[in-house]
């Protein structure tokens, strides 16, 4: 299957890159073979285009032209960018107001790239945070948690994947020594978000969760072993996700991210830690 189209469109000058969010559905994709779980995965290839030193939680913008990951040394917030859905990877450059003298791990945009959430040990705790813009073009604000007041916790949040519309924000949850799923959701973007569930049937240990554009398949890492990336899809963003599927070629991949036409699977090899990964879907 070949790669779909991006999903957002390049306006014609648009300083940094342009984010112009065209929707889930304005281009040819590959999210079928995951609804109905026949995904394979092609040859994975090394990001070498961002360098050596040590990165991981790539967040890739809806346009798909934008990845948010973190670096060493700092474990800051840097940003890499890329021409066209082609092209290489430019070398990530920090993200200065995403970040802090703390540590900084998984960033991840709304649809429209005004609405940042990232886990941060800026306060002590690792916690989740939140940043908006009115403008992608521009900086975002000062970083806050008055949206996220109902998520505080002394255990540890990780994993923030944000749905496109910026209503629904997976997370894991440090829980007995393991990660547990978390869900929460909000009417509105200016509202705060509610007390978030635990998705229990997900298992005691699960890491890096990673929507479709539409909500309707969810990738994550069982790390209950052995370790194992997992998929599941639902025919409807009101029904609950269905059974798991194991993908199979993929062992002992963290920090997993779904390109936004689902056609690539981003990933952080365990046994090559230095390196982000991408692997095609046949």
């Amino acid at each position: 299957m070949t790669h779909g189209l991006a999903l957002l469109a390049l306006c014609a000058a648009c300083g940094r890159g342009g984010f112009e969010a065209l929707g889930p559905d304005a281009a040819a994709d590959c999210w079928p073979v995951w609804r109905t779980h026949a995904v394979r995965l092609g040859t994975p290839r090394s990001l070498d285009e961002l360098g050596t030193a040590n990165s991981g939680d790539p967040s890739l913008t809806l346009d798909g032209l934008h990845m948010f990951l973190w670096r060493e040394p700092g474990l800051d917030v840097n940003m890499a960018t890329k021409s066209d859905p082609g092209a290489t990877w430019t070398a990530p450059i920090l993200v200065p107001e995403l970040s802090s003298t703390g540590l900084e791990y998984r960033t991840s945009l709304s649809g429209d790239a005004r609405i940042s959430v990232f886990n941060s040990t800026r306060s002590g705790a690792l916690e989740l945070w939140l940043a908006e813009r009115e403008d992608p073009e521009v900086p975002f604000g000062p970083p806050t948690q008055d949206l996220l007041a109902n998520l505080t916790t002394t255990t540890g949040d990780y994993d923030p994947e944000l749905s496109v519309d910026g209503l629904t924000l997976y997370f894991t949850r440090q829980v007995d020594g393991g990660r547990r799923l978390m869900r929460t959701t909000r009417a509105t973007t200016s509202a705060a978000f509610d007390a978030p569930v635990e998705l229990g049937e997900y298992g005691s240990d699960v890491h890096d969760p990673s929507l479709s554009p539409d909500q309707l398949v969810i990738s994550y890492v069982v790390f209950t072993p052995p370790q194992r990336v997992e998929y599941r899809s639902r025919a409807d963003i009101g029904q609950d996700f269905g059974e798991p599927t194991q993908l199979a070629s993929v062992h002992e991949a963290s920090d997993l991210e779904l390109s936004p036409d689902g056609c690539e699977l981003y990933y952080r090899a365990v046994a090559a830690p230095t390196s982000l990964w991408v692997a095609p879907i046949e």
